[in-house]
């Protein structure tokens, strides 16, 4: 790190503003205006020069001007400024001065940079090259301040130690300074009003940041007497003088004010207790209200987890619904299929009968049916024979049915007598109703059609039989029981 660069960042930075350096240092006009009174070519050596504000400051009023540091970095805001500088040790270029050569030796912000020793050998060297009522103006951070002289102090990492007033005052005094000033001159300038009221803030900060001396060589009094002004005049408060002020303010009060306050107190904490009070009952309230809240919140959450739960089993009914209409529609796709292959066999069948073979084989057929089932060929026969009878007689047969299914009793009789025979009752029936709509039905609802078991019905006629007469004995018995 360069430490010229540094320091020139750090004094732009802390130091404040060329404008701002200047108007402070305007302060010490009135004690330097009359050394050009005295001295037409008044001189001035700045120890420790800088950024040279006070070297210019100087130049507009008529003095001749030199400053010296050890900063290059420093001394080439100067140079821009066309002002009269040089690099080196301060303190050896002022030994190497003769006597009484200067009107000015200053140092701003010098003294702090320097050990104690060095300051006492500065306070030697100035006196001795100064003119008679030449003038050693020093300033440098006020410990007074006490968040300078407790902090701010140390953010210049070359900063040696704070010095009191009092000690550099009394150095001056020391070494034979005629007079010597103490200035306070960057307070706020609140704190000058009449009536201004001091906080603790400006107890601890109040106080100017930064002080000055001005000590002034022996000359003979009708010299000094053009500086009496100045030296007479106070400059700023000390932290003495602000703590008393503070003090005066905030402890020295009245028992009245005291009282007054005690009351004012009083009334704001009712007040204040008034306003507590009805914040609880708010709270209160709310807490309840906040309660119902919650009770309403678990209630629809209870509510929602039964419409979840009603959802779910919707889902799986919806599931089950879709899983029996994929199986009813199986159903029909395989009964479709079953009903197909049923025509398909029987177009084979009525194309088989109808074929020639068929009909040429017929009474083979007939002679193996005989030998080898001849009940049931026989049987087969006889039905064939009756029901082509009956086919043939049927508008003949139905008038002749038409005055018995008129009479009950004898529909019943007859009815019971043809329940052995189901296949040819059957087929009454279904002559009745075809040329005998209205009896036909009417038989039917009285009697009932004789609808038999799946079980049963693929039996032969004569296990049919037996399981009507069967059945017809059965109810008999039950009938008789009820009686």
């Amino acid at each position: 790190m360069s430490t010229e660069s540094f320091y020139r960042a750090f004094e732009d930075r802390y130091r404040g503003s060329r404008e701002l350096i200047r108007e402070r240092l305007e302060a010490y006009l009135p004690f330097v205006r009359p050394l050009l009174t005295m001295y037409p070519e008044a001189e001035i050596l700045d120890l420790g020069c800088g950024r040279g504000e006070w070297l210019e400051l100087l130049r507009d009023q008529g003095f001749r001007v030199r400053g010296i540091d050890k900063d290059t970095g420093m001394l080439a805001a100067c140079l821009e400024r066309g002002l009269t500088v040089e690099q080196g040790d301060a303190l050896a270029f002022l030994r190497a001065l003769p006597d009484n050569t200067l009107n000015i030796v200053s140092g701003f912000h010098f003294i702090e940079h320097i050990p104690f020793e060095a300051l006492d050998e500065l306070m030697t060297q100035a006196r001795r090259v100064l003119k008679p009522g030449g003038l050693l103006i020093l300033e440098t951070p006020n410990p007074e301040n006490l968040v300078v002289g407790s902090c701010n102090f140390y953010l210049d990492p070359t900063h040696q130690r704070p010095i009191p007033p009092l000690l550099l005052s009394f150095l001056a005094q020391f070494h034979e300074f005629a007079r010597v000033k103490i200035l306070r001159m960057q307070e706020s300038a609140a704190l000058h009003e009449e009536g201004a009221k001091i906080s603790l803030s400006d107890v601890l900060e109040g106080v100017s940041p930064d002080y000055g001396i001005i000590a002034q060589k022996v000359s003979d009094a009708s010299l000094a007497r053009d500086f009496d002004v100045a030296f007479q005049r106070d400059y700023g408060l000390d932290l003495r003088q602000l703590a008393n002020l503070f003090e005066t303010q905030h402890v020295g009060r009245s028992s009245t004010e005291i009282t007054a306050l005690q009351s004012d107190y009083e009334a704001r904490h009712a007040g204040l207790l008034d306003r507590v009070s009805l914040m609880q009952q708010d709270i209160a309230r709310m807490q309840e209200q906040m309660s119902r809240d919650l009770l309403n919140i678990a209630q629809i959450r209870s509510r929602q987890q039964e419409q979840d739960g009603l959802i779910e089993r919707l889902h799986i009914v919806q599931r089950e619904r879709d899983e029996a209409l994929l199986r009813v529609q199986t159903a029909q796709e395989f009964e479709a299929q079953m009903t197909e292959r049923l025509k398909l066999l029987e177009q084979e069948r009525d194309a088989l009968r109808r074929s020639f073979s068929w009909r040429v084989m017929a009474p083979v057929r007939f002679v193996v049916g005989c030998v080898m089932h001849p009940g049931a060929t026989v049987r087969g026969v006889a039905n064939s024979t009756l029901t082509h009878s009956i086919n043939l007689f049927q508008r003949p047969l139905a008038v002749v049915m038409r005055p018995v299914l008129r009479n009950p009793l004898w529909s019943a009789r007859i009815n019971q007598k043809l329940a052995r025979f189901p296949a040819l009752h059957q087929h009454l029936m279904q002559i009745s109703q075809r040329w005998n709509p209205a009896l036909g039905a009417s038989l039917e609802n009285r009697m009932g059609a004789i609808n038999l078991p799946k079980s049963v019905e693929s039996l032969g006629n004569f296990g049919q039989q037996i399981y009507i007469v069967l059945n017809t004995e059965l109810d008999k018995q039950n009938a008789s029981k009820e009686k």
